[in-house]
């Protein structure tokens, strides 16, 4: 039921990080790299999308989900694109290296394990409870 909607915001989240955050570099300059990058990003959104079809059953935990992708991807769209403005606006910020494709998906990269733990918690602890 909420299923669909959780995998259009990953994918809309994860292609509009990518774009936003790669958009000051100019894509011809992207080097072998920058696309290691790519799965950095695109990652935490992949998880939750694995995560929701895993827990589609489940509507409490198909909201945390939801709301959980709407919380990273404002995040991640709104930290690349403060990024992509500065660099594009300040020439001395885009002196120094930039760390928001390393930061921003490391952070959530946090967020999404602690999640996907806290969901492996619940299985564990349903299905002993259900075993009793």
């Amino acid at each position: 039921m909420i299923t669909k909607p959780i995998l259009s915001v990953c994918l809309f989240a994860s292609v509009g990080s990518l774009a936003i955050g790669f958009a000051g570099h100019g894509w011809s300059l992207i080097s072998a790299e920058d696309v290691l990058i790519f799965p950095l990003v695109v990652g935490p959104y992949a998880v939750i999308a694995v995560l929701a079809w895993w827990r589609r059953s489940s509507h409490k935990e198909s909201m945390v989900l939801l709301a959980v992708v709407l919380l990273l991807g404002a995040y991640g769209l709104w930290s690349f694109g403060v990024s992509s403005y500065r660099r594009q606006v300040d020439p001395s910020y885009g002196m120094a290296m930039d760390l928001s494709p390393l930061v921003v998906p490391a952070l959530q990269w946090l967020a999404v394990t602690i999640l996907a733990a806290a969901f492996g918690i619940a299985a564990v602890v349903r299905s002993r409870v259900s075993n009793i």
